[in-house]
């Protein structure tokens, strides 16, 4: 018994050392620190203050450029880009982003838009739309975004099967602009 409490007033004893419980002094602030000014009366609080509701939104404003330059760049790349490869990785990037709206249950972007803004470029989307008598038969964003990438995956996939087919067969696609004189 008495081998018992040894060790257990032992332990205690080390994890009292360990926590710093064990002959811890109490903590006196010095007179220096007492006269400070409180935090909220120093200029970078007041600047801080004065910024702070300008700054969620300009985040917003960032993600939904940052939005618009990923979906404006990827249908340059599908319209206008006949190389394979390209492609390839445009298709990559929408099967991540179909990925991620699977885990997260909406677009990462469209979340942070959401969150900094309280809209997003895909509500902004179904209230035009509603507006104008298109509706979804679901008011789930979730749902449309990845109906909308699956239809994205689609075209580029077949984009890239049309090229295959055209290589295989020696089919040349050419666009020229240009008026030829007579």
């Amino acid at each position: 018994m008495t081998k018992q409490k040894d060790s257990v007033k032992r332990n205690g004893e080390r994890n009292g050392k360990r926590n710093g419980k064990k002959n811890a002094k109490p903590k006196t602030k010095p007179k220096e620190i007492e006269k400070t000014v409180p935090l909220g009366e120093n200029i970078v609080r007041t600047i801080a203050n004065f910024i702070q509701p300008y700054i969620q939104p300009a985040w917003g404003v960032y993600y939904g450029i940052l939005h618009m330059i990923i979906m404006c760049f990827g249908a340059i790349v599908l319209l206008f880009d006949t190389n394979i490869y390209d492609l390839t990785v445009l298709l990559n990037i929408v099967a991540l982003d179909a990925m991620s709206c699977v885990f997260l249950h909406n677009c990462p972007l469209t979340i942070l838009e959401r969150k900094h803004l309280g809209t997003s470029i895909v509500g902004t989307r179904m209230f035009l739309f509603q507006n104008m008598k298109i509706c979804y038969t679901c008011d789930h964003e979730y749902e449309i975004t990845l109906e909308f990438l699956s239809n994205i995956a689609a075209l580029i996939v077949g984009k890239i099967f049309l090229l295959i087919m055209s290589k295989l067969f020696s089919i040349e696609f050419t666009v020229s602009f240009a008026t030829s004189t007579l």
